[in-house]
C-alpha cells in the first residue's frame, strides 16, 4: 500500500447522520491514497460513530475518541497529533469537499516556499442553491511585508 501523502481530519460531536457523507466527500474525490482521521469529541452516541467507521473496512481511515468534548480546535488539534501523512487538512463533519479539492489544495506545496494553503467556503442549501460564498484571496511572498 502507498503511504498516503495527505492526512485529513475530521472532528465530529453527535453528526454521525453526516459523517459518512464527509468520508465520502474525502474517499470518493481523491485520486490518491488519503488518511482520514475521525476524532470523536465526546459524543453522547460513540457506538454510531464506531459503525460508520467499521462499515468503511478502509485501514487508512481511524476513529479517535475523546473522553469529553475539547471543542473543534481541540478535536483538530488531537486528529492532527495521529496524523502521519506530511500534509493535514481539516473537513468539518458536516462538509464535504469539492471534486478538485486534493488537486486544489495540494498543487501548491509544489513550490518549497509555500506552507499553508487556505480554500474558500460554499454553503448550500438542501435544494442545492448556493447561500453563500466566501473564497480567498490568492497572498503570495510578494504581497508579504
Amino acid at each position: 500500500m502507498v503511504p498516503a501523502r495527505v492526512g485529513i481530519v475530521v472532528p465530529v460531536w453527535n453528526r454521525s447522520e453526516s459523517l459518512a457523507r464527509a468520508i465520502d466527500s474525502v474517499l470518493t474525490r481523491a485520486e490518491e491514497p488519503v488518511q482520514v482521521v475521525v476524532v470523536d469529541n465526546g459524543s453522547d452516541d460513540p457506538e454510531a460513530l464506531s459503525k460508520i467507521i467499521a462499515g468503511y473496512g478502509e485501514p487508512s481511515i481511524s476513529l479517535v475518541r475523546l473522553p469529553a468534548n475539547l471543542g473543534p480546535g481541540g478535536g483538530r488539534n488531537v486528529g492532527a497529533a495521529h496524523c502521519t501523512a506530511p500534509l493535514i487538512g481539516f473537513l468539518d463533519s458536516d462538509d464535504e469537499f469539492e471534486p478538485d479539492w486534493l488537486v486544489a489544495m495540494t498543487g501548491p506545496f509544489e513550490d518549497p516556499n509555500v506552507g499553508v494553503v487556505t480554500c474558500g467556503l460554499r454553503k448550500v442549501d438542501s435544494a442545492g442553491r448556493v447561500v453563500l460564498e466566501r473564497m480567498p484571496q490568492p497572498v503570495g511572498l510578494a504581497d508579504a511585508p
